[in-house]
């Protein structure tokens, strides 16, 4: 037995041509035998005649106008430079140039410059070897924390 909430919702989309035909058909023959079905449907027939009969009201001009004014009247946003202090970005650009020279000094610090000197550029660079460390998880959380506080900062 369905409540009457859904008798509305079926007869709705019945009026509304939702659904497959299958489920029209069902509807219909609903409406046509069953006495609740049938005052529900007229119920709602009426309420859509009304609602039909109603005409759409519009805002008068001068309204649209005061709203568009009061609209006008509020600050625009900020543009996106004045929020952006340019230290933060200048100090985490000199950031990674640093980053970037202290790799490139360790590279030439560790080359063996005399290998060089016969001719072949790649014999300078045979020798290396990166160093093998170990990082303790108390010091990569360390800097993970770092990190998070300070992307949100």
């Amino acid at each position: 037995m369905l409540h009457e909430e859904e008798i509305e919702l079926r007869i709705w989309e019945f009026l509304d041509g939702a659904g497959d035909s299958d489920t029209r058909q069902a509807t219909a023959r609903l409406i046509s035998t069953e006495a609740r079905w049938k005052s529900k449907h007229e119920e709602i027939m009426q309420l859509q005649a009304g609602l039909n009969s109603l005409e759409t009201e519009q805002p008068s001009m001068r309204f649209s106008r005061n709203v568009m004014d009061a609209v006008a009247a509020i600050a625009p946003l900020r543009a996106t430079s004045s929020y952006i202090n340019k230290w933060i970005v200048g100090g985490v650009g000199a950031f990674f140039i640093v980053v970037i020279l202290a790799s490139l000094l360790d590279v030439a610090r560790h080359a063996e410059w005399e290998g060089f000197s016969s001719g072949s550029l790649t014999k300078g660079f045979q020798t290396w070897s990166i160093p093998s460390f170990q990082i303790s998880d108390t010091v990569l959380y360390f800097f993970a924390a770092i990190n998070v506080i300070a992307i949100l900062i």
